[in-house]
């Protein structure tokens, strides 16, 4: 296995993630991508939008037991087979950490250092050790 391949998985941006179905999004990375979509075409929305989809997005939290927030990381190599935007890319990772960090969402930060992989790893099974079987 390519030893980089681990990493371009999870370098897709910043990207909130599912403790029960790993890479899945978390209930604010889409408000984070419009946000991104917005600035980068340097168009804004009203006050009154931004709460209603923040207010939506937040009725799913619950659902959450444990949110990963990986941090960009530009020299991290990419999947080739797809077309990464750069500014986009560091636009939509600061509005996700923007947007955890300022609605105070419980969250776990991870960057591409692999201290930092393990400790989330960590995190996620002392999490799942907690809880009760199905």
């Amino acid at each position: 296995m390519d030893p980089h391949a681990r990493h371009r998985r999870r370098d897709r941006g910043a990207r909130l993630g599912r403790r029960r179905r790993p890479g899945r999004p978390g209930p604010h990375d889409a408000l984070a991508y419009w946000h991104a979509a917005l600035e980068y075409r340097d168009e804004r929305a009203l006050r009154r939008e931004c709460d209603r989809l923040l207010t939506l997005a937040s009725t799913q939290l619950p659902k959450y037991n444990l949110l990963f927030a990986t941090v960009l990381d530009e020299n991290v190599p990419l999947d080739t087979s797809h077309a990464y935007d750069p500014r986009y890319r560091r636009l939509v990772d600061r509005h996700v950490h923007h947007l955890l960090q300022n609605e105070t969402i419980p969250h776990q930060r991870v960057t591409s250092d692999p201290d930092s992989q393990d400790h989330a790893v960590h995190v996620a099974m002392q999490l799942c050790l907690k809880e009760e079987p199905v």
